[in-house]
């Protein structure tokens, strides 16, 4: 049984943070590989891209595949994904802990995660969610240290895993200074402007070698369409799908594969027209990539298994509801400190109920979820433990 008053310990975090490298290595050793098709891409991209100049993808960022060259691919990748993700559990308790000021709280939520599955399978896979959560919340670290400019970099940087959220970092800063900080409107402009320097010049490589590549401008890549006609089209029925032949067949774009630019535009337009003339199918499938989103157990049938829902009933459901018992009853209490988070749950989550809904991509989100669905619990086992005569 936990200790509680083992959480308050000041050298409990330097344990858990052992305890999570020994299970990542435990992991990488054991857990079969799982072969992922976009893991053994991203290794084949980061070799291409730099020993041939080439990058033959059309809807891949460049950064995580540059990670998977620098750090040798295979099992050595695999040990550096394991470092970012200890190092995140060390982030996850950091960030507790300047939110709440709760030691026990910051202490608990870095337990959770070093067992957290997702957490273990993810480090262990050879995909961008490691890295990617890894920058997001150090990031979210600093912003709320107030080291705007570091913070700011990392965000750009991020955009170069995943560009998902890069519509949303203006609105991502102005949350922490406006809301957390109480900054005076000329800090906050001129920090916004400090963003967008920061993005041109960090971006400008890439741009410069996507237009060698497509002789024309392509600020992110090619992916906007790709993901927006897989989650919306008539094939669909999950909320899911990216190719593979499920709820999406991308045959009526085949007369454009030579084309990358054009087809893109073809998907996005193609989707968007399926959105204005069918909009209840539309919200229909926006509800079903909700619940595909926050579902509490994979999708894939290689995942639907009993002991996996077991699992993942067992953790991330019953962290889910702690989360939402929070929201209930915790977060009026100093609520603009959370202002950013809840914002960046909301987001992330509108972007996949308009594309596509997968588990995968709610991993995110998953810190912050854990930081807050811990607190209420260590918030009722304080309670507990002083009615017994305890401390909290």
């Amino acid at each position: 049984m936990l200790d509680i008053d083992y959480l308050k310990n000041k050298n409990a975090v330097f344990h858990i943070l052992f305890f999570a490298l020994i299970l990542r290595l435990l992991a990488l050793i054991f857990l079969p590989d799982q072969q992922f098709p976009d893991a053994m891409s991203y290794e084949a991209h980061g070799v291409w891209l730099l020993e041939d100049g080439v990058f033959p993808a059309n809807v891949y960022m460049p950064l995580y595949p540059i990670w998977t060259y620098l750090t040798g691919g295979g099992a050595t990748l695999r040990i550096a994904d394991i470092l970012l993700s200890v190092l995140t559990v060390w982030l996850v308790w950091k960030l507790s802990y300047v939110i709440f000021s709760d030691i026990k709280a910051a202490h608990f939520s870095a337990l959770i995660t070093a067992l957290w599955p997702h957490f273990i399978f993810y480090s262990v896979s050879g995909l961008t969610e490691t890295a990617y959560t890894f920058i997001i919340c150090l990031s979210f670290y600093l912003l709320y240290r107030s080291s705007y400019n570091l913070a700011i970099i990392l965000l750009v940087i991020s955009v170069l895993i995943r560009p998902t959220l890069e519509p949303f970092l203006p609105i991502l800063l102005f949350s922490f200074m406006f809301f957390v900080h109480k900054e005076q409107k000329e800090i906050i402009i001129k920090k916004l402007c400090y963003l967008g320097i920061a993005y041109v010049c960090i971006m400008t490589p890439w741009w410069i070698f996507q237009y060698e590549k497509y002789n024309d401008f392509v600020r992110l890549n090619l992916g906007g369409g790709h993901v927006l006609y897989s989650g919306n089209n008539f094939q669909n029925e999950t909320g899911g799908g990216i190719g593979g032949g499920v709820d999406v067949d991308f045959s009526i774009f085949s007369h454009l594969k030579d084309k990358p630019i054009e087809r893109n535009k073809a998907m996005k337009e193609a989707a968007i027209n399926f959105i204005k003339e069918n909009p209840g199918h539309f919200i229909h499938l926006a509800g079903k990539k909700f619940v595909r989103f926050w579902r509490l157990w994979p999708y894939a049938e290689k995942y639907n298994k009993t002991h996996f829902i077991v699992i993942s009933i067992l953790s991330y459901g019953l962290v889910l509801f702690a989360f939402i018992h929070f929201l209930l009853f915790y977060m009026i209490d100093k609520w603009r400190i959370h202002i950013p988070i809840i914002l960046f749950i909301i987001f992330l989550t509108f972007v996949h109920m308009i594309t596509i809904g997968s588990i995968r991509y709610r991993f995110p989100l998953e810190p912050f979820i854990i930081i807050y669905g811990c607190y209420s619990i260590s918030q009722l086992f304080g309670k507990f433990h002083n009615k017994n005569g305890g401390y909290g």
